[in-house]
C-alpha cells in the first residue's frame, strides 16, 4: 500500500500538493504548539513564571527582551 501511494504521489495528480500537506501537517504543529506554550510561560506581565516570582517577591525580568532590565509594571 505504501510503495502504490508514493508512486501515484511521484506522478504529479491533481491533489497532491493538498495530499502532502496535510500528511505533514501534525509534524508542523507540534513545534507550533510547544513554542507558544513556552512563549505564554515567558510573557513578562502574565507569564507563568514572573507570577510564580511574583509568590516569593521576586520582580521577574522581562524574558523576551533583548533589551536588560526588569519588565514594566
Amino acid at each position: 500500500m505504501s510503495l502504490f501511494l508514493a508512486m501515484l504521489l511521484d506522478r504529479g495528480l491533481p491533489g497532491t500538493g493538498v495530499f502532502r500537506t496535510v500528511y505533514y501537517l501534525p509534524s508542523v504543529t507540534a513545534g507550533v504548539a510547544i513554542s507558544a506554550l513556552w512563549r505564554h510561560i515567558y510573557q513578562p506581565n502574565f507569564g507563568g513564571l514572573n507570577s510564580l516570582l511574583r509568590v516569593f517577591g521576586v520582580a521577574g525580568p522581562n524574558w523576551l527582551s533583548t533589551r536588560p532590565g526588569r519588565c514594566p509594571r
